[in-house]
């Protein structure tokens, strides 16, 4: 991919996208991505709606004449890919509504909009994808959902920066030698007084939190603060006290 932008909010990625591409004359690739995208765009004129930093859109710029496809086997392989990428990450089934819905379990957790513009001199495809991460409340949205509310159950969440990365040496005292060095997430969790260091495995995230796929259950209690004290101050069976709400 020749260039990657993130902003932190936009009302639409694929009308961002274009006007980078004004500006950008004659790139072969371009991408933008952000969690929070004000005003998306739909097919038939449909606005996709998400709320601010649970979910991401991105868009992706491609020159016509290097994708060797027709606009509908381009919108067909562009949804299978995708679909076949949340199939990876979730373990769940997951279909295509053509021409342009992933619906998993009767709901929708991603569209896309695929455009073709031409800029200047190239004429591009710009192919918009939202993809419901975390969000959790689709009252006003009956047909919608999100890989968390479509897939997981008892699952554990927590704020990025309550996840560090250590090496497995200090978080289990018993590992081979072969293991010492290599690095691992981890979270602290609070236990009988102390600050428990715990190995994890992380999943989904959005801008601000991250989904716990194992090494802890959903009652135990992680310690969360600010980055620093988290990676650098506190220590492994340290005693610590609960802040008073």
């Amino acid at each position: 991919m020749d260039t990657l932008f993130y902003i932190q909010q936009c009302s639409s990625t694929n009308d961002e996208i274009i006007n980078l591409l004004k500006s950008h004359d004659g790139i072969r690739e371009l991408t933008l991505y952000t969690f929070d995208q004000t005003k998306g765009r739909g097919q038939y004129g449909n606005t996709w709606d998400t709320t601010p930093n649970q979910n991401l859109a991105f868009s992706m710029a491609l020159l016509q004449n290097e994708v060797l496809q027709s606009d509908t086997l381009f919108n067909f392989h562009t949804a299978n890919i995708l679909r076949d990428f949340i199939v990876k990450k979730t373990e769940t089934k997951v279909e295509v509504k053509w021409p342009n819905d992933i619906i998993i379990h009767h709901k929708k957790v991603s569209g896309m909009l695929i455009e073709k513009k031409k800029i200047g001199k190239n004429v591009y495809f710009i192919v918009g994808i939202g993809l419901n991460l975390l969000q959790r409340n689709f009252q006003n949205l009956p047909k919608a959902g999100s890989i968390l509310t479509q897939t997981k159950k008892d699952i554990v969440v927590v704020p990025i920066s309550a996840i560090i990365v250590k090496k497995k040496s200090e978080i289990d005292e018993k590992t081979p030698k072969e293991e010492a060095d290599k690095r691992q997430e981890a979270v602290f969790v609070y236990k009988d007084g102390k600050a428990e260091l715990r190995a994890v495995t992380t999943g989904i995230q959005d801008n601000v939190n991250i989904e716990i796929l194992s090494g802890v259950a959903k009652d135990e209690e992680i310690i969360t603060g600010p980055y620093n004290v988290i990676s650098k101050t506190l220590k492994n069976n340290e005693k610590v006290s609960k802040l008073a709400n």
